[in-house]
């Protein structure tokens, strides 16, 4: 990565141009005459040995810098490092003489290191030409370790020798903090948009239930609905009929009875609520006509007849007047049993 600022425009590897800051705009075209702090040392032809700056005010001042600073020469060689570079990796004796370009990493793509080489090329030539500030970001390599710098670019003069004054700030941690950040708010988003997804799958499958549940509702209320309907019906078919009738249920209870039974017997629901005091009341012979009644229900009951035979049998009502009577029984569709109660004689008629 290698993005340069100037004067006028800065533009990255990807080849989009933007505008230079304003500070660096407005910046006037200018270059750092060092000559008259070096005059001590500078030689007849207007150099200067800067293997000797060291021992400068200038080189103590630039050593007395928080930050690294390269001096670059015009042939784009390292000629002098401060004591702040070490804090980076770099080490003055060993850059000393070396190319700035090489402080770029060197990668295997050839055409990549040809770019950054490129680009780092003319952004010195520009701090040569333009005689302005200049601006960069770029990943260097220094020894084993690689950091992500911010170059501040001067051009400066000493006597006759032209330079490069290179300011070299770290923002390793600042970009591995927001390589942290970014990745904590790819990770918050991601987590957002499973939630959500989530979300929304459970609010279908609850919209699903609540349709469901609507139907089932709507179709209960609608059996119901239709029971009481046949029920009713049943009734009334119940009370035209010339004979008594008697609902049973599965356990033998007695559900309901037409009010000819209870004109022609008596009885009503409260009196013979089930099988067991229908044949108790209705036999009072504890003998063989109860015994025959018993088995009769019973073996009805089992056998996998729409209609009983008939039952034919001295009975008595609740007044106590035998009476001649032909029970049939008859298997409803639900389970439930129909029993008709036909009056043949009264005793004493």
């Amino acid at each position: 990565m290698f993005d340069c600022t100037s004067d006028q425009t800065s533009e990255s590897l990807d080849g989009r141009v933007l505008s230079a800051p304003a500070e660096l705009r407005n910046t006037a075209t200018e270059t750092i005459n060092l000559s008259e702090a070096l005059a001590a040392g500078m030689e007849e032809t207007g150099t200067f040995d800067l293997r000797s700056l060291v021992s400068t005010s200038l080189g103590k001042l630039l050593d007395a810098l928080p930050i690294p600073a390269l001096l670059v020469d015009q042939w784009y060689g390292v000629v002098f490092s401060n004591e702040a570079c070490s804090k980076i990796g770099l080490n003055g004796n060993k850059i000393y003489g070396t190319s700035f370009v090489d402080l770029l990493p060197r990668g295997t793509d050839t055409k990549k290191v040809a770019a950054l080489t490129d680009k780092a090329v003319a952004l010195l030539e520009r701090a040569f030409a333009t005689r302005r500030a200049q601006r960069a970001e770029a990943i260097l390599e220094a020894g084993d370790r690689r950091l992500w710098a911010r170059l501040h670019l001067r051009a400066v003069r000493m006597g006759s020798q032209r330079h490069v004054l290179v300011l070299v700030e770290d923002l390793t941690y600042e970009k591995a903090q927001a390589q942290v950040s970014r990745r904590e708010e790819n990770r918050l988003r991601q987590t957002k948009e499973e939630l959500e997804d989530r979300a929304g799958r459970l609010a279908g499958e609850l919209r699903e239930v609540k349709r469901q549940l609507e139907q089932e509702r709507a179709l209960r209320s609608l059996a119901q609905e239709s029971a009481q309907v046949a029920q009713q019906k049943f009734y009334l078919l119940a009370e035209l009929c010339p004979h008594g009738i008697v609902l049973m249920g599965r356990e033998g209870s007695f559900e309901g009875m037409n009010s000819k039974l209870r004109e022609t017997f008596g009885y009503d629901i409260n009196d013979i609520p089930n099988t067991s005091e229908w044949i108790v009341k209705m036999f009072p012979d504890a003998g063989e006509m109860r015994t025959k009644a018993s088995n009769w229900l019973v073996s009805s009951i089992a056998a996998d007849q729409d209609a009983s035979q008939p039952l034919t049998s001295t009975v008595a009502s609740k007044e106590g007047i035998e009476k001649i009577a032909e029970f049939t029984l008859f298997r409803l569709h639900d389970g439930n049993h129909l029993m008709m109660c036909e009056e043949l004689a009264t005793f004493g008629e």
